[in-house]
């Protein structure tokens, strides 16, 4: 998506547990936006108007959820 959409995509926070995974993944997708290890935190530091959740099924409900409100 960053590599599709560069002039429309605009990443403005990335949330994971895990701090060594998150560090890894903005490395890798080759953004420069903020990181957040709290879901909650991001989402009232960065008003995204998007969210995508990627994590086990079991968990995708809450987070989407949280998103929408």
């Amino acid at each position: 998506m960053v590599e599709q959409f560069p002039e429309t995509l605009e990443f403005v926070g990335l949330s994971d547990i895990n701090p060594g995974r998150l560090k890894y993944a903005k490395e890798y997708m080759g953004v420069s936006c903020p990181t957040f290890v709290n879901y909650d935190e991001m989402l009232r530091k960065t008003k995204p108007d998007l969210i995508m959740v990627c994590t086990t099924d079991a968990s995708h409900h809450e987070l989407i959820i949280k998103g929408l409100a």
